[in-house]
């Protein structure tokens, strides 16, 4: 029957299930708390490895309203718990929904970025995850942000390492990529 219902509704049975395994954690009304207590109770439950929970928490302080920045922030705080949670295109489909945005700061989508590779990564799209990579080491370079670049750089060794893994070490551009980038 659930099966049926997302055909009827479009959407893929996986994506159904998701839904009401997200949903059974206490919907989405948060007008009781205060904003800040719902980002203190979504950070406490991170903190001990309860995602679902935090994701409810940042549900519920989303129903808000909200400028550009702080949405942003709750989003990408959201969007980390789902790819906890293995919900990886939902978490995809949130970074993306950070990244269309406007007013963020670069800091934000440095992190946007980089998360967003994470997660292409792990879905096995490696081409997706060099090419938000690169973005976020472009954020790093313009905001002179040494710590952001050396973690995006590693990243990308990762990266051009996996696809020279990938294409059956045939192909050495793709292992000097790595080279240079673990060693900048």
């Amino acid at each position: 029957k659930l099966v049926t219902l997302a055909k009827l509704y479009r959407v893929s049975p996986q994506r159904f299930l998701d839904l009401i395994d997200l949903d059974g954690r206490g919907g989405v009304s948060g007008a009781e708390k205060p904003l800040k207590v719902l980002e203190a109770e979504a950070d406490g439950a991170f903190r001990m490895g309860d995602y679902a929970a935090a994701h409810t928490c940042l549900e519920k302080a989303l129903c808000r309203p909200l400028d550009a920045l702080r949405q942003g922030n709750l989003r990408n705080r959201k969007a980390i718990c789902l790819w906890k949670l293995g919900k990886l295109s939902w978490a995809r489909d949130e970074f993306e929904t950070v990244l269309s945005l406007r007013d963020l700061n670069e800091d934000l989508k440095w992190r946007s970025y980089s998360n967003l590779s994470g997660v292409f990564r792990q879905m096995g799209n490696i081409e997706m995850s060099r090419t938000a990579a690169l973005q976020a080491l472009r954020i790093a370079k313009d905001l002179k942000n040494d710590p952001d670049r050396g973690i995006t750089l590693n990243t990308l060794g990762n990266l051009y390492h996996d696809l020279y893994e990938l294409r059956d070490r045939k192909n050495n551009g793709l292992l000097k990529q790595a080279i240079d980038a673990y060693e900048e």
